[in-house]
């Protein structure tokens, strides 16, 4: 029997701790603000000028402040020029985005380590692959 390491077994003991949920859920936001802001070369004092607010307001807000609130996430998304999309799928399932604008595309990066928990259902794996 394989013994679980310590961040693993604390991992499983939150795992239905609608805290713990709701921080995963604020890091994975301020994830994206981040990869937005750098792949548009968006520094922060920009970013906090099109808020209205300081410097330091913008990196607590990227830090993951517990009160972020869907009007702050709203907000954030707005002036960077993208749409919050807030979204319920079955648990250990996960629905990859394709974006498309004009002549742009954007799909949402899948870790691989996303995928590997991923029910399959063998019915439609077969039939895909007739």
């Amino acid at each position: 029997m394989e013994r679980k390491n310590w961040l693993q077994e604390k991992i499983e003991k939150f795992a239905d701790d609608p805290v713990y949920l709701t921080e995963m859920q604020i890091l994975k936001f301020t994830e994206a603000v981040v990869r937005n802001m750098e792949s548009n070369a968006i520094p922060r004092v920009e970013l906090a000028r099109k808020l209205g607010v300081s410097k330091a307001m913008v990196t607590k807000l990227l830090s993951g402040n517990p009160n972020m609130t869907m009007k702050t996430m709203v907000t954030l998304a707005h002036v960077l020029g993208c749409e919050l999309d807030v979204d319920i799928h079955p648990w250990g399932f996960r629905r990859p985005e394709l974006y498309i604008c004009e002549n742009k595309t954007y799909t949402e990066p899948v870790a691989a380590s996303d995928l590997s928990n991923v029910a399959r259902d063998p019915e439609v794996s077969d039939a895909a692959a007739a």
